[in-house]
C-alpha cells in the first residue's frame, strides 16, 4: 500500500492527475466473525468487533535513496454489510474537504 501510494490502480494514462489528492486507504472485510478487540490497558476480556474501525499503522522503511523513513497513518477497516453506510459518511468527508481545498 504505501509502496503504491500516488500511483493509479487503473490505467488512465489519457486522464489528468487532479490538482488534489486525498487517499484514504481502505480494507473490506466479508465480516467482522472472527475479529476480537481489547484495551491494551485494561483488564477487559476481549469483545467481538462489531462496527467498523481505524487501525493505526506506525511504518517505518527504507527509501531507494538509503534513507530512513517513518510513517504514521490510519486505516479505515470496513465489514461488507457496512460499506453503503461508509460509504456515505466518505461522501459527507468529501464535501467537507472540498469545501475546504477550494476556498
Amino acid at each position: 500500500m504505501v509502496y503504491l501510494r500516488g500511483v493509479s490502480t487503473i490505467n488512465r494514462e489519457d486522464e489528468p492527475w487532479p490538482e488534489e489528492l486525498v487517499e484514504l486507504p481502505v480494507i473490506v472485510c466479508n465480516d467482522f466473525s472472527s475479529m476480537w478487540r481489547t484495551d491494551v490497558d485494561g483488564p477487559e476480556e476481549a469483545s467481538r468487533i462489531e462496527d467498523c474501525f481505524m487501525l493505526d499503522v506506525d511504518y517505518a522503511y527504507l527509501s531507494q535513496q538509503g534513507r530512513r523513513v517513518h510513517e504514521n497513518f490510519l486505516l479505515d477497516v470496513v465489514a461488507f454489510d457496512q460499506l453503503q453506510s461508509f460509504l456515505g459518511v466518505l461522501d459527507e468527508d468529501v464535501d467537507v474537504m472540498k469545501q475546504q481545498i477550494f476556498r
